[in-house]
């Protein structure tokens, strides 16, 4: 689903043909967990701008799931405080390219005195809730000492 989100948000303004899937669901380990990751690139449109590039993939699907705009809308109205740092672009490219990431499970320290750790889940239709809740844990428990 995710892999598919992605595909449609870079063609909102890539080149007619270019999107590609150049790695699908490869499995990478972590310290605590292992993820599935895929890589989409997609030639830029004629007359297509980094601005309209930004707004058609952020945020990214991996933080939202689908359907992307009405995902946002809920979250505006039931979470406490926007996902800001979740939204931000990644690295600048030579040749005129960039990679974009979204990052996932973050710590954010303020002023020294309180330390906020994000981690969540993908929940479908089908997910099993307790299975769900393990999995938060298990993702959390890397920042644990």
């Amino acid at each position: 689903m995710i892999l598919d989100l992605v595909r449609n948000d870079l063609g909102q303004g890539g080149r007619t043909g270019s999107v590609e899937v150049v790695e699908a669901l490869a499995v990478r380990p972590f310290g605590s967990v292992q993820h599935m990751v895929s890589a989409v690139e997609a030639g830029l449109a004629p007359g297509t701008g980094l601005a309209a590039i930004l707004r058609a993939t952020l945020p990214g699907g991996s933080v939202t799931g689908a359907p992307k705009h009405a995902v946002c809308a809920h979250l505006a109205r039931t979470e406490a405080a926007p996902r800001e740092l979740l939204q931000r672009p990644g690295v600048d490219r030579p040749r005129g390219t960039i990679d974009l990431a979204m990052p996932i499970r973050t710590a954010h320290n303020c002023a020294g005195e309180a330390v906020t750790y994000w981690a969540g889940g993908g929940i479908t239709r089908l997910s099993d809730p307790a299975e769900e809740w393990k999995e938060v844990w298990l993702k959390a428990r890397a920042i644990q000492p």
